[in-house]
């Protein structure tokens, strides 16, 4: 069942993104990249893939790959890390020793996939765009790069064609090099041709600002008035609905540079000079922020960061450990001590042996883990709908569409014979039902231990920070640390919350791959810290918890974050004083999350901070 489940994902994909047009065909899919017969063998489960690889493909199609996971060779890994070393010093302007890795790189990944030169192009271009070089030979490099996955492009219809974003992107990249050439008409020609690109086919959401958001704000460079004005907006619209801030602020800049020229030469309206106000504040809110923990968001660029992902090797070494079983012991009836110690030191990926390791480790039995097993794509769409309606408090939505899902994964038997779908209906309805009154705190922990179970049957048994944790197990965790604040034992939450960072924190790749509900967690955590009366340490962690979402471009937990510091520094102040009195420092904190939530269209936070702002306003100064 679970190794059915990626080629479930693909050909969803093939027939969703085309708008009720006919299907792509497998060629089309991996035109470029590799060949049918490699993709029928990624899609059958029978060989490990590399990442890069499978998120193209997903992206050719329309689809995000961060809600899934996937487990990874120690060689892949080695190349992730390798090409974030390589955006870091782009980000930070080391251009020299940019290039030093580039050429590493290059030599190392010559004999593979052309994904990785195509890569090595994108990056050289962009390297030599900022260092101002000549646009003829950039022109050359990204009209190379491009040829190494997509032909002829030029003549063919945007409806015709299916192209990731990344592929997208170097088109755009293409039309900025032609306007700095002040060949302006072909830079439009490319832009427009990118944007009826987005238009005619379907995308999940968090992909399109990977590429929309740099189209608009060329195309906000290429045209004048109220048309510059458009593309603008609808740039720092598309962001602030992602969350995002990949663009954000050379957006906001273009956008109030508009504004100001609109209205020195024929004036504006109070709506247009309120809203220029009000994106102002915002643009300043954000910078303010970064500057305070330090990071660069100018210039921001999304960078492919590999999301919930996790070594194969590692898995099986950290669950051995775990047990406390010896090699000989793990993989008896399996493969030999000596093969099994070459799979675990990362040098042999493990193919036919690959189900039967998994299943002794209790994970399912295929190199990618989708968010559900066993139905089409759009029942997985509906859990990541779910979990967003948990996390915005609208339990109403939450319940109907669980109810729905419940309904058809009980109809099909994929709850009794899947633990992972048995394990996502327990700790959706257990959440729900505490929301809505029906169970108290401590029945919503048994549900939810109960949930967690399904699969680490030991739990509460073991310390689970030696043990590695999919994304699902630690959301459940979570949850039962949120029911210990609730009952004012902040000493357990935090044990469980220490435990979630320490399992992600004894990965190799911590630090190199980010994980679906991890910024979640640490807010919670933070804001237990200082329920506890840490407010020094919480105060800390919110800081850092400001510095992540900055450096990962993604801000949807950023109010909660300066709220954070706004409380810490109230209670401190109570403490002190004894009774609350106005500053400005923690005014000013809440002032940051106020901008943010209504910047976003955070509804829960908005209307919780605007009854705290109330109470505020009736102390005296």
């Amino acid at each position: 069942m679970y190794r059915k489940d990626i080629k479930t994902v693909i050909d969803y994909g093939r027939t969703w993104s085309r708008k009720g047009k006919k299907v792509y065909s497998n060629e089309v899919v991996i035109q470029g990249m590799g060949t049918v017969k490699e993709l029928y063998r990624m899609e059958s489960g029978d060989m490990a893939m590399e990442k890069l690889l499978l998120d193209r493909i997903l992206h050719r199609v329309g689809l995000d790959s961060d809600m899934m996971e996937m487990m990874l060779s120690n060689e892949d890994v080695e190349r992730y890390k390798k090409r974030i070393q390589i955006f870091q010093c782009y980000e930070a302007k080391e251009y020299e020793k940019m290039g030093q890795l580039l050429l590493e790189y290059q030599e190392e990944t010559n004999q593979c996939s052309v994904l990785h030169q195509q890569f090595v192009q994108v990056m050289k271009a962009k390297w030599m765009s900022k260092t101002k070089q000549n646009w003829n030979d950039i022109v050359k490099i990204l009209t190379q790069a491009l040829q190494y996955t997509v032909r002829d492009w030029e003549t063919s219809a945007p409806e015709s064609l299916c192209l990731a974003w990344e592929e997208l992107e170097i088109i755009v990249l293409l039309a900025i090099c032609y306007r700095k050439k002040r060949m302006y008409r072909k830079a439009l020609h490319y832009l427009q041709w990118v944007l009826q690109y987005s238009k005619t086919h379907k995308m999940e959401k968090e992909l399109r600002p990977k590429f929309l958001a740099l189209t608009y704000l060329e195309l906000s460079k290429i045209t004048h008035d109220w048309d510059a004005l458009y593309y603008a907006k609808s740039g720092i619209l598309l962001l602030y609905e992602s969350a995002c801030i990949n663009y954000l602020i050379p957006l906001q800049n273009r956008y109030l540079y508009l504004l100001g020229e609109i209205e020195r030469r024929k004036g504006l309206t109070k709506k247009q000079r309120r809203d220029g106000r009000r994106l102002q504040e915002e643009r300043d809110v954000l910078l303010q922020l970064a500057k305070e923990v330090n990071v660069r968001i100018e210039e921001k660029e999304p960078i492919p960061i590999y999301k919930n992902a996790y070594l194969i090797s590692e898995t099986l070494r950290r669950y051995r450990n775990y047990m406390g079983l010896s090699q000989e012991e793990f993989c008896e009836g399996v493969c030999s001590q000596v093969a099994y110690s070459k799979i675990e030191t990362g040098t042999v990926v493990p193919k036919r042996t690959f189900p039967k390791l998994m299943e002794r480790v209790g994970l399912p039995s295929a190199y990618v883990i989708t968010a559900l097993h066993g139905v089409p794509k759009n029942y997985m769409d509906q859990k990541v709908e779910i979990n967003r309606s948990l996390r915005q408090y609208q339990y109403k939505e939450a319940k109907r569409l669980m109810q729905q899902m419940e309904e058809v994964l009980r109809r099909k038997r994929l709850v009794e014979n899947c633990p992972r779908n048995h394990q996502f209906i327990l700790m959706t309805n257990a959440i729900i039902e505490k929301a809505v009154g029906k169970i108290s705190s401590e029945e919503k922990r048994n549900q939810l231990i109960l949930a967690l179970q399904q699969t680490i049957p030991e739990y509460p048994n073991k310390d689970l920070s030696k043990r590695m944790l999919l994304w699902q197990e630690a959301m459940i965790l979570n949850n039962i640390a949120a029911t210990y604040i609730d009952c004012q034992n902040y000493e357990k939450a935090t044990e469980v919350w220490k435990m979630v960072r320490n399992s992600y924190k004894c990965s190799k790749i911590y630090g190199f791959i980010d994980y679906e509900g991890y910024d979640l967690m640490q807010a919670n955590y933070a804001s237990c810290i200082g329920s506890s009366g840490s407010y020094s340490q919480s105060t800390k962690l919110c800081y850092e918890n400001i510095r992540h979402c900055l450096k990962e471009g993604n801000i949807e937990f950023l109010e909660r974050a300066c709220y954070g510091i706004a409380w810490n520094r109230e209670q401190e102040i109570k403490q002190k004083y004894r009774e609350l009195k106005k500053e400005t420092a923690y005014l000013e904190k809440l002032r940051q999350a106020e901008v943010i939530a209504n910047m976003l269209k955070q509804k829960f936070s908005i209307e919780f901070l605007k009854r705290h702002r109330g109470m505020l306003d009736r102390i005296n100064d």
